[in-house]
């Protein structure tokens, strides 16, 4: 009798224990999947594609950037602009194939509030963002009006859609203590990585937006950080002088 009590109570407990579990699964996603959005959930924009990186620092520790896995970097030599030694570096970046992605040139004195070009440009903004809320630098994707097949990816002094209204060859943007330019350049007769050699024009430009590789390059780019205060007036005159 006390045998088949227990048993009673242990299948009793069994089919509590079972149903608890049910009700778990019911109510918590399994892992991998996500729960259903709330509306708050939707009104949040989609955050940047996590990226792998490795931080590395630049210019005597005064700057790092996140270098994405398989890129690669090569020291150049300086500009006759970049006046501070103790904080200029000059980089450029290879993707996995050994192709250049962007160049970084850091060390120059401070932009003026009146360096950029006055001379309104119509250009098409392909991206734009923002490192910071409340200041710059910003990153801007910019097809050029008159050749769209020419185009700047650079972080600038502005935003992206003032940006948009100067002419994409050049950009630079201030840090403390200095300004530094971080940029790509596209040429009409770059091959686009996984992009269409038929597609020309902003559909090229759009094409590459949603590349692998530009998000790569737009993660290194935005990842670019002061790490160091830059105390002290560089020189007032270039170290050199351009040569010509």
């Amino acid at each position: 009798m006390h045998a088949l009590t227990r048993s009673r109570t242990m299948l009793a407990g069994a089919l509590l224990l079972t149903t608890a579990l049910v009700g778990c699964s019911a109510s918590t996603p399994d892992a991998g999947q996500s729960a259903a959005p709330t509306s708050a959930d939707q009104q949040e924009p989609s955050p940047q594609p996590q990226v792998a990186a490795e931080r590395v620092q630049l210019a005597q520790g005064h700057f790092a950037i996140a270098l994405p896995q398989g890129w690669a970097m090569r020291e150049i030599e300086n500009e006759y602009y970049q006046y501070n030694q103790d904080s200029a570096a000059s980089v450029e970046f290879l993707n996995p194939a050994g192709e250049l992605m962007a160049t970084l040139r850091t060390g120059a004195e401070s932009l003026a509030e009146d360096a950029m070009p006055s001379t309104p440009e119509e250009n098409v903004l392909i991206d734009g963002a923002t490192l910071d809320a409340t200041e710059g630098p910003h990153l801007s994707f910019i097809a050029a009006a008159a050749n769209p097949d020419s185009a700047l990816i650079a972080l600038t002094e502005v935003s992206p859609d003032q940006q948009a209204d100067y002419q994409p060859v050049s950009a630079s943007f201030n840090y403390q203590g200095g300004s530094a330019s971080f940029q790509r350049q596209i040429e009409p007769d770059d091959q686009l990585t996984d992009v269409d050699p038929d597609l020309h024009g902003t559909k090229r430009m759009r094409a590459y937006l949603e590349t692998g590789e530009y998000k790569q390059l737009k993660t290194l780019m935005m990842s670019f950080e002061q790490l160091k205060e830059i105390t002290g007036q560089p020189p007032q005159e270039p170290t050199s002088t351009p040569e010509g």
